[in-house]
């Protein structure tokens, strides 16, 4: 089985696909963070690995030029998708972090979905309760408000989606975070 993991939220991924690899599992990991974006990064945790990945950890390219622009990916990925379900087609089973739990709902049934929790994708990113922060930002300029609630609503309805289809789930034992138990249960 061909194992793939796309989205690197505080290394997560990395840890599994690493001790997977260890394993003899045949998994390819890949980065779609900027390179001074540390925290997602294989490097961060793994100071042999340095500026050269080996064969099985794969950078992509983004299709933002700066990490500011990290509603546009959360927005737009619709756009894009065909082009990472196109990268993932070989793989037998498919394991999503962060923002890209919300690819599973595009994924071919015939593939193993599995969503890798590493917190705010499933915290912020499925709840619609947490919107209030960001009407709180447009406070100063209201008439953003309709455009961010519109905005953050289809990231939050993308991302429920992404979860409904995964297979499996990973996340932190019942109870420590009943809002998000709560929404698994969904």
């Amino acid at each position: 089985m061909k194992y793939a993991f796309l989205g690197n939220m505080n290394n997560m991924s990395y840890m599994f696909a690493r001790e997977m690899k260890k394993c003899g599992h045949d998994v390819t990991l890949f980065i779609d963070v900027p390179a001074d974006y540390k925290l997602d990064r294989p490097e961060a945790m793994d100071l042999n690995i340095g500026n050269i990945y080996p064969e099985w950890i794969i950078e992509l390219k983004s299709d933002y030029r700066a990490l500011t622009r990290s509603i546009l990916k959360l927005y737009t990925l619709p756009l894009f998708k065909n082009k990472y379900l196109r990268i993932l087609n070989p793989y037998d089973v498919i394991i999503l972090n962060g923002s890209w739990i919300r690819l599973g709902k595009y994924i071919s049934k015939r593939k193993k979905v599995m969503n890798l929790f590493a917190g705010h994708d499933l915290d912020v990113l499925a709840s619609i309760d947490k919107i209030n922060p960001l009407n709180r930002i447009t406070k100063k300029y209201p008439f953003f408000r309709p455009i961010v609630y519109y905005i953050f609503k289809s990231i939050v309805k993308q991302q429920q989606s992404g979860i409904k289809r995964a297979d499996a789930v990973n996340y932190y034992p019942t109870g420590i975070n009943p809002v998000s138990d709560n929404l698994l249960k969904k």
